[in-house]
């Protein structure tokens, strides 16, 4: 019995990780005492279909971390997202934060990745992009709690591309040096 070949679509799961390795441990702060990212959590509804007739949401869960900064404002992000049906998505990419007011963070991101199907719709492409904009109350301790909304599509490189939304509540946490 023949194997399937090696495509380039089984090797994005494992080039992605290492982007986002790569990307991170060139940003690592090593100032003690000072944060060096934060770790993001969230949960929420996953492809809502708002504007579908006969669609059924699904439950779901993120987990991201995201580098300190590397240039101004911008900071390196790696992620995991998951969701009912099997679903799932591994990404790398960066961030944003645009402070609106003392303790009111605006954090548009785009993200690369790969996709696990499972028994979700068809995307077309294991490639996928991810677009993401988060709005957030940091409190005096640095913790934030926030809303994100995210859109994840092939960005029409492959048929179809049906793309998918998502909705979460986060909580980041962030990470200091140790002293």
């Amino acid at each position: 019995m023949a194997r399937a070949p090696w495509t380039p679509a089984k090797r994005l799961p494992v080039t992605t990780l290492l982007l986002g390795i790569a990307l991170l441990v060139g940003c690592s702060s090593r100032d003690r005492g000072r944060p060096v990212g934060d770790v993001v959590v969230g949960a929420g509804v996953h492809d809502p279909g708002w504007l579908q007739e006969e669609h059924t949401p699904s439950a779901g869960a993120l987990v991201e971390y995201r580098a300190a900064p590397v240039w101004k404002c911008l900071r390196p992000i790696v992620g995991v997202q998951a969701a009912e049906r099997r679903t799932g998505l591994v990404y790398a990419g960066a961030a944003y934060d645009i402070r609106l007011a003392r303790r009111l963070i605006l954090t548009p991101s785009f993200s690369v990745g790969a996709r696990e199907r499972g028994d979700g719709k068809e995307s077309g492409s294991v490639y996928q992009f991810r677009s993401a904009i988060e709005a957030a109350y940091e409190r005096p301790n640095g913790h934030r709690i926030g809303l994100l909304g995210q859109h994840v599509s092939n960005g029409d490189f492959t048929l179809p591309n049906p793309g998918s939304e998502g909705l979460y509540a986060t909580y980041s946490l962030p990470i200091r040096a140790r002293r």
